[in-house]
Protein backbone atom coordinates (compact mmCIF):
# COMPACT_ATOMS: atom_id res chain seq x y z
CA UNK A 1 0.00 0.00 0.00
CA UNK A 2 1.37 3.94 -0.93
CA UNK A 3 0.74 6.66 0.17
CA UNK A 4 1.38 10.06 -1.37
CA UNK A 5 3.54 12.41 0.82
CA UNK A 6 1.54 14.96 0.68
CA UNK A 7 -1.27 12.94 2.70
CA UNK A 8 1.18 11.23 5.11
CA UNK A 9 0.86 13.33 7.71
CA UNK A 10 -3.03 12.42 8.02
CA UNK A 11 -2.63 8.62 8.27
CA UNK A 12 -2.94 7.97 11.91
CA UNK A 13 -2.77 3.89 12.23
CA UNK A 14 -1.50 1.23 9.89
CA UNK A 15 -2.11 -2.62 10.72
CA UNK A 16 -1.63 -5.49 8.88
CA UNK A 17 -3.41 -8.93 9.25
CA UNK A 18 -3.12 -12.45 7.10
CA UNK A 19 -5.70 -15.15 6.89
CA UNK A 20 -4.38 -18.76 5.34
CA UNK A 21 -7.11 -21.03 3.54
CA UNK A 22 -4.31 -23.09 1.91
CA UNK A 23 -4.37 -26.86 3.03
CA UNK A 24 -5.18 -27.81 6.03
CA UNK A 25 -5.82 -23.99 6.36
CA UNK A 26 -1.50 -23.90 7.51
CA UNK A 27 0.03 -22.96 4.44
CA UNK A 28 -0.08 -19.62 2.68
CA UNK A 29 -0.91 -20.65 -1.15
CA UNK A 30 -4.20 -19.49 -0.58
CA UNK A 31 -5.71 -17.10 1.33
CA UNK A 32 -5.79 -12.77 2.19
CA UNK A 33 -4.63 -10.13 3.29
CA UNK A 34 -5.95 -6.98 4.98
CA UNK A 35 -4.28 -3.53 5.75
CA UNK A 36 -6.50 -2.04 7.90
CA UNK A 37 -5.87 1.95 7.50
CA UNK A 38 -6.84 5.11 9.27
CA UNK A 39 -6.61 8.62 8.30
CA UNK A 40 -7.46 12.05 9.30
CA UNK A 41 -9.95 14.02 7.33
CA UNK A 42 -11.38 17.46 7.57
CA UNK A 43 -15.12 18.29 7.34
CA UNK A 44 -16.92 21.20 5.87
CA UNK A 45 -16.51 22.68 9.70
CA UNK A 46 -13.27 22.95 10.25
CA UNK A 47 -13.71 19.89 12.55
CA UNK A 48 -11.25 16.75 12.32
CA UNK A 49 -12.18 13.36 12.06
CA UNK A 50 -10.91 9.77 11.53
CA UNK A 51 -12.14 7.67 8.23
CA UNK A 52 -11.37 4.12 8.78
CA UNK A 53 -10.67 1.80 5.69
CA UNK A 54 -9.94 -2.01 4.91
CA UNK A 55 -7.98 -2.98 2.09
CA UNK A 56 -8.67 -6.79 1.04
CA UNK A 57 -6.29 -8.91 -1.40
CA UNK A 58 -6.70 -12.70 -1.65
CA UNK A 59 -5.24 -15.43 -3.76
CA UNK A 60 -9.18 -18.39 -3.57
CA UNK A 61 -8.94 -21.45 -5.65
CA UNK A 62 -9.33 -21.63 -9.27
CA UNK A 63 -12.32 -23.31 -11.22
CA UNK A 64 -15.99 -23.69 -11.31
CA UNK A 65 -16.40 -26.70 -9.78
CA UNK A 66 -14.57 -24.40 -6.51
CA UNK A 67 -17.08 -22.34 -5.89
CA UNK A 68 -18.43 -23.73 -2.55
CA UNK A 69 -14.75 -24.14 -1.49
CA UNK A 70 -14.23 -19.97 -2.63
CA UNK A 71 -17.41 -19.06 -0.25
CA UNK A 72 -16.02 -21.21 2.54
CA UNK A 73 -12.64 -19.55 2.27
CA UNK A 74 -14.75 -15.85 1.60
CA UNK A 75 -15.97 -16.49 4.91
CA UNK A 76 -12.94 -17.90 6.69
CA UNK A 77 -11.24 -14.71 5.92
CA UNK A 78 -14.18 -12.09 6.20
CA UNK A 79 -14.14 -14.25 9.96
CA UNK A 80 -10.03 -13.95 10.43
CA UNK A 81 -10.02 -9.98 9.44
CA UNK A 82 -13.07 -9.23 11.93
CA UNK A 83 -11.34 -10.91 14.96
CA UNK A 84 -7.95 -9.46 13.94
CA UNK A 85 -9.11 -5.81 13.35
CA UNK A 86 -7.62 -3.58 15.49
CA UNK A 87 -8.86 -2.46 19.04
CA UNK A 88 -12.06 -0.04 18.28
CA UNK A 89 -11.31 -0.05 14.27
CA UNK A 90 -14.99 -1.58 13.79
CA UNK A 91 -18.16 -0.28 14.48
CA UNK A 92 -19.66 -2.10 17.69
CA UNK A 93 -23.02 -4.20 16.47
CA UNK A 94 -26.17 -2.60 17.26
CA UNK A 95 -29.85 -4.12 17.99
CA UNK A 96 -32.34 -2.70 16.00
CA UNK A 97 -33.36 -0.48 18.46
CA UNK A 98 -29.91 1.47 18.63
CA UNK A 99 -28.52 -0.39 22.06
CA UNK A 100 -25.15 -2.39 21.87
CA UNK A 101 -25.79 -6.04 20.92
CA UNK A 102 -24.19 -8.66 22.88
CA UNK A 103 -21.05 -10.40 21.90
CA UNK A 104 -21.83 -14.34 20.02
Amino acid sequence: LYCHRDVLGDVEMVNIADVTCGVGNVFHNKGAIGVYLKMKRLQKNGVAKSSRMLFVTGHLAAHVHNVDARNDDFKRIISGLEAQAPARFLRPNRNPDGSPSECE
